[in-house]
């Protein structure tokens, strides 16, 4: 899960039994390079320009869901 806000103020996604989440959550100010996210599903909350870069670029690599009928 790569996580997002406004601007550079970091702020990490909460929700109930978050602690039970095993995966790795990544803020965008964070992120640096797709090294990692090969084949792995990946979730992307936001909706600003760093998001959209994020995706794109992770929408190369990022393992590739069916789509629903």
């Amino acid at each position: 899960m790569v996580c997002t806000v406004h601007h550079v103020f970091p702020y990490i996604l909460t929700f109930l039994e978050i602690e039970k989440f095993k995966s790795k959550v990544l803020h965008t100010h964070s992120y640096k390079k797709p090294d990692g996210y090969d084949a792995k599903k990946v979730v992307i909350v936001g909706a600003g320009n760093s998001e959209e870069d994020v995706t794109v670029e992770l929408s190369q690599i990022a393992k590739q869901e069916p789509e629903a009928d």
